[in-house]
């Protein structure tokens, strides 16, 4: 995590010009400031969610069997 902030900082902050007079990569930083951004985002919370709810899913599942067992 301390990595991607550091390279975004560096991203949003830092001017991207390379080699003196050259275009700016504005548009280039952006996206790859988005794609850090959402890939951390889908990987620490969506993907957590998914796994909990199918925990959930799986324990609900097996309290179903039990009660049929019992029957």
């Amino acid at each position: 995590m301390g990595e991607t902030l550091t390279l975004t900082r560096c991203l949003c902050i830092g001017t991207t010009q390379i080699g003196g007079d050259s275009s700016p990569y504005f548009p280039m930083a952006r996206a790859i400031v988005g794609g850090l951004v959402f890939s951390t985002v889908v990987t620490l919370l969506v993907l957590l969610t998914i796994y909990v709810l199918m925990g959930n899913l799986r324990n609900w599942a097996r309290g179903c069997e039990e009660r049929e067992a019992t029957l």
